[in-house]
């Protein structure tokens, strides 16, 4: 009986027996793959980004490992691995360019440019970047005005206003008296009688540049040509440069008279002062005359500006950079 159930116990297979069997070559085969799998993605790091099994991270991070790196280095590795993106290269970042030191600048305009053909034309033979403002209407204001631009002269109206003297002002003069439509019609015709004119100065005005309305008319008519305005100072009493200012158009008032008196002596003393004010200052504006004896100065001593580090430049060139409206809208 003992001997017939050792045969049924061998002979005989249970379920607990065959089952073991009938798994073990699924079991080997898993094994395997897995194990194919770990091999690839040790040896190809990028693997990562397609699965996210646990144990194929900690394979990565021991081939990390691996690498005589340091700590931050290896870091950067693995962020690598994980975003399958490569690590941008810093761009070289560019030297500042240290900005260059302004100029001291200086502008002289030419007044009274219209009646005189010789001098005028004497005038507009000096050297350098001078300014030429043009009375309107007067005998030879275009021809002038024509001749200066061809020789790359920059020009202005020269704006009759009236005056605590009562002097005449001519056609086109802008008074206290008038109607806002007659003073803009005035201003106008004398805007478009000369021609290629950058920006306005006043021609006398000791009078009208006192007055805060005829102003605010004039500055309003140039803010929507686009001009500039040089306030003349004929008088102490002027308002308009401040009237510039708040209607932000670009504008500064002048510093020298060149030749109020026509004699070398004079003439050697406000040039004299107007160097001093420019470097003061960094610019300074002159205003001066097509008289003989100016024009024979101006050959002579245009070139002691140089010789003091200051540069002549056209009038349009120092309002528009030292305008205090102007300079304040650079800022922001």
């Amino acid at each position: 009986m003992a001997k017939k159930y050792k045969q049924n116990l061998h002979c005989r297979p249970t379920a607990i027996g065959v089952i073991p069997w009938l798994w073990l070559p699924i079991v080997i085969l898993t094994y395997s793959l897995c194990a194919i799998s770990a091999d690839k993605t040790a040896i190809d790091p990028v693997a990562v980004t397609t699965t996210t099994n646990p144990q194929i991270i900690l394979l990565d991070i021991d081939y990390l490992s691996s690498l005589k790196e340091t700590p931050t280095q290896k870091k950067e590795a693995f962020e690598e691995i994980i975003t399958h993106t490569p690590k941008a290269k810093p761009k070289p970042v560019p030297k500042p360019i240290k900005p260059q030191a302004h100029t001291i600048d200086v502008a002289i305009i030419i007044d009274d440019l219209g009646y005189n053909k010789k001098q005028g034309l004497a005038a507009i033979n000096l050297p350098g970047q001078l300014t030429f403002a043009v009375i309107p209407h007067s005998p030879n204001a275009k021809y002038l005005a024509i001749a200066a631009h061809k020789k790359q002269k920059e020009l202005i109206l020269h704006a009759p206003m009236s005056n605590i003297h009562n002097y005449p002002i001519g056609e086109s003069g802008l008074t206290d008296t008038m109607s806002e439509a007659d003073f803009n019609n005035a201003l106008s015709d004398a805007l478009a009688s000369v021609p290629h004119i950058s920006g306005v100065n006043n021609h006398m005005g000791s009078l009208l540049t006192q007055k805060r309305r005829p102003m605010e008319w004039t500055m309003k008519a140039l803010k929507d040509r686009g001009l500039y305005f040089v306030d003349s100072r004929t008088t102490s009493h002027s308002v308009a440069w401040q009237t510039a200012q708040q209607f932000n158009v670009a504008s500064l008032k002048r510093d020298v008279f060149l030749d109020h008196q026509r004699d070398t002596a004079f003439m050697d003393e406000q040039f004299e002062r107007l160097i001093s004010i420019a470097k003061r200052k960094g610019y300074a504006i002159a205003i001066a005359h097509p008289y003989p004896e100016t024009i024979e100065y101006l050959e002579k001593n245009i070139s002691r500006l140089k010789e003091h580090g200051i540069t002549l430049k056209t009038a349009s060139d120092v309002v528009n950079y030292h305008s205090p409206n102007k300079q304040q809208q650079a800022k922001m």
